[in-house]
């Protein structure tokens, strides 16, 4: 059996650990290709994946396969019945489970994404190290805002990863008791006055406010300025800062079971077209 392996979004480590795992495996039944996209020639490649690859990324220093562009998978996954090496399914790790499945090869989805906004999982791999590492971001920040003195409130909104609202905004606002808004709106602005107001009567010097990058900061600060004299200060975290080398223990947890169940279901002949959904960290797989 000829098993395709396609990775979507940013959490690269987490992903090379699971397809490390698939690799290290050594199950005769199966070989591994994985499936990249070549930005050069706007074109698919195919390509098998073994303990040498693991092997050549760990000395360059890379990932044993990139991220594929979602927007490009539509034209990118009907190529594949073209090629050479024919495969009888396709493990797509990441990306949305409706946009990136395909009818013409079999495949498995797995959530994976720093964003945990699969309806299918209230789980996916890579969110609680963003989490983490979004969190400890901001506790530097306030490190420094807490040791200076200034004359005026300070507000800090922070933006973090995301074009449009995801759990992750309010897990941060939780995570570090701050306020956090989802649009530029009538409530935002309510929000952020009381916040304001609060802070002032606690005689207290900074205040952070969390939104995604869907959200002008601009537009609420000119708002604010009308009504409170503060000292505006936006701070912005990258996707990129959020998928670092060192998953947190429980991402490590959740790449050990769903490398596990892959590896169940090959060894068991039960793959089908269907999806991995995480649970209070455990790992079932659904038939479509």
């Amino acid at each position: 059996m000829n098993i395709g392996v396609v990775h979507f979004g940013s959490y690269t480590t987490g992903v090379t650990e699971i397809i490390t795992r698939l690799i290290e495996a050594n199950i005769e039944s199966y070989r591994l290709y994985g499936i990249d996209w070549n930005r050069h020639t706007k074109g698919i490649e195919v390509k098998e994946l073994h303990r040498e690859s693991i092997a050549q990324a760990q000395f360059n220093g890379d990932a044993i396969l990139s991220a594929f562009p979602e927007q490009y998978w539509n034209e990118g996954s009907k190529s594949l019945i073209h090629e050479n090496i024919k495969l009888d399914y396709l493990i797509l790790l990441g990306g949305s489970k409706e946009t990136v499945s395909t009818s013409s090869i079999k495949t498995l989805h797995v959530p994976v994404s720093i964003f945990n906004s699969e309806d299918h999982s209230s789980y996916s791999l890579g969110y609680d190290s963003a989490l983490n590492t979004i969190y400890s971001s901001i506790e530097k920040i306030r490190d420094t805002a807490s040791s200076l003195i200034y004359n005026k409130l300070r507000v800090f909104p922070i933006q973090i990863p995301g074009n449009k609202y995801t759990p992750l905004v309010q897990d941060t606002a939780l995570a570090i008791n701050a306020p956090f808004v989802r649009q530029d709106d009538d409530e935002a602005i309510t929000i952020i006055k009381e916040a304001i107001q609060e802070k002032n009567s606690r005689n207290e010097s900074y205040l952070f406010i969390i939104m995604d990058h869907s959200v002008n900061h601009q537009s609420l600060e000119q708002k604010i300025a009308v009504e409170f004299d503060v000292d505006w200060k936006v701070m912005s975290i990258s996707e990129s800062q959020c998928v670092g080398p060192f998953p947190t223990a429980i991402d490590r947890i959740v790449i050990g079971r769903i490398s596990d169940k892959i590896i169940e279901l090959i060894n068991t002949s039960s793959l089908d077209s269907g999806y991995i959904g995480i649970q209070d960290l455990q790992v079932t797989y659904y038939k479509n």
